[in-house]
């Protein structure tokens, strides 16, 4: 059983339960609402719009608030050497911030900046920062159509190489200077790298 501690509120991460997050994972928001949670946070990942039409529905039935995550697969990576990659990145998650929207979320958040788990086998050059800092920039003017915030996850060295500290990725979210970009502060990583 969860507790609130102080004002905080205590919300469960689906990635949990994998990346694939369907509405066949609806008794599972449940069971998460029943032990004490306030929120939700839900990987849009492309789904069909069915399904996270049943977990929103689930999530507000049960009192749940809902924040919502995505990864960058490859195929659209944004710091990616070949500009017919990079031209996939936009639409990408321009479409993951209709889904967060679509789901309530009013922030969208996880390694946005580049491709989960694809490395260069060199250190972060400047092209690759300014690839991801423009990407970054034209998502977030996107996002402030649906009221959805863009929180940069830095990640430890093992699942990205552009932005593995805290100091990064404020660099970042100042040379992409929009409002509703800001930095996700995650504790297991920040133990790693920071």
């Amino acid at each position: 059983m969860t507790k609130k501690i102080g004002s905080q509120k205590i919300g469960m991460n689906m990635l949990l339960w994998g990346g694939d997050i369907r509405a066949t994972h609806t008794p599972i928001i449940d069971a998460l609402a029943k032990m004490g949670f306030d929120g939700v946070e839900i990987p849009v990942a492309g789904q069909p719009r069915e399904d996270l039409n049943a977990l929103r529905g689930t999530a507000e039935d049960a009192g749940l608030a809902v924040t919502s995550s995505t990864f960058i697969p490859p195929d659209v990576n944004p710091i990616d050497p070949d500009p017919t990659v990079r031209a996939k990145a936009v639409p990408y998650l321009k479409a993951r911030i209709e889904d967060a929207a679509f789901m309530g979320s009013d922030i969208l958040i996880g390694s946005i900046y580049q491709a989960h788990k694809v490395f260069s086998g060199t250190a972060p050059t400047q092209d690759e920062w300014n690839w991801s800092r423009d990407f970054l920039r034209e998502a977030a003017e996107h996002g402030v159509k649906f009221n959805v915030r863009l929180g940069l996850e830095f990640l430890n060295r093992f699942e990205v190489h552009l932005i593995n500290t805290s100091k990064d990725a404020a660099r970042m979210c100042d040379d992409v200077g929009m409002d509703n970009v800001g930095v996700l502060y995650d504790t297991h990583h920040a133990n790693i790298e920071d």
